[in-house]
């Protein structure tokens, strides 16, 4: 009954989301592209966003990339102790991004601890600030704070997990993100192997076949 819910509380956030960015473009001008949902760009012939396969992917260096999670913790985001990892890009006010992560929920069930989850919350203060140079960003929601993400975490995916609150949206331009919502997944060397942006949109079937490909490279 609880995931019912949630699974409904999910899709009404989603159309929330388009709302959000129908005004988000109409009042500030601000790039669909940069904010959330696959409303513009990033499409295929189905009109679904591109999940992004392997051999395709950005070539970046996670383990040099040191960050600090919620709780205080200290960790490269791109060390995976010699397992997969997945990383989820989330914004509290997407709706997208709740669908995202009940589909990792999903697909890292089976897996046991096997496999670590990092979420990231893009939409802070750093981003806000980098956005308003240039577009006007009056009335957009306010930057996601260690609690609210806690919160939203809790709720549509799994407590234990680390959250990371990219303070400087450092993250985001490393990872080369397009959307506020992606699922990254890292192989046991840190190297990606599967992406699909926006995150709302991948199927937790997709997310598990990759990790378990992950497990074999």
């Amino acid at each position: 009954m609880a995931r019912a819910k949630d699974i409904r509380g999910a899709r009404r956030g989603r159309r929330a989301g388009y709302i959000a960015a129908a005004i988000l473009a109409a009042c500030c001008g601000l790039p669909l592209l940069l904010v959330i949902t696959g409303i513009l760009g990033g499409q295929g012939p189905s009109g679904q966003p591109l999940a992004i396969p392997a051999g395709q992917v950005g070539v970046y260096d996670l383990k040099n990339l040191v960050v600090r999670t919620v709780d205080g913790e200290e960790l490269a985001l791109g060390d995976t102790g010699g397992k997969p990892r997945v990383l989820v890009a989330i914004a509290t006010w997407c709706g997208t991004c709740a669908a995202a992560l009940m589909s990792v929920r999903e697909a890292v069930k089976q897996f046991n601890d096997n496999v670590s989850v990092i979420v990231i919350g893009v939409w802070s203060e750093g981003l806000i600030r980098e956005l308003s140079r240039q577009y006007n960003l009056a009335g957009t929601p306010q930057p996601d704070t260690p609690e609210s993400l806690k919160s939203f975490v809790e709720r549509f995916g799994d407590p234990k997990w680390k959250i990371v609150l990219d303070s400087d949206a450092k993250i985001l331009r490393t990872l080369g993100l397009r959307y506020i919502d992606a699922v990254i997944v890292l192989d046991k060397k840190g190297e990606e192997v599967y992406r699909a942006e926006p995150g709302g949109y991948a199927r937790a079937s997709d997310i598990a076949k990759a990790i378990e490909r992950a497990l074999r490279l």
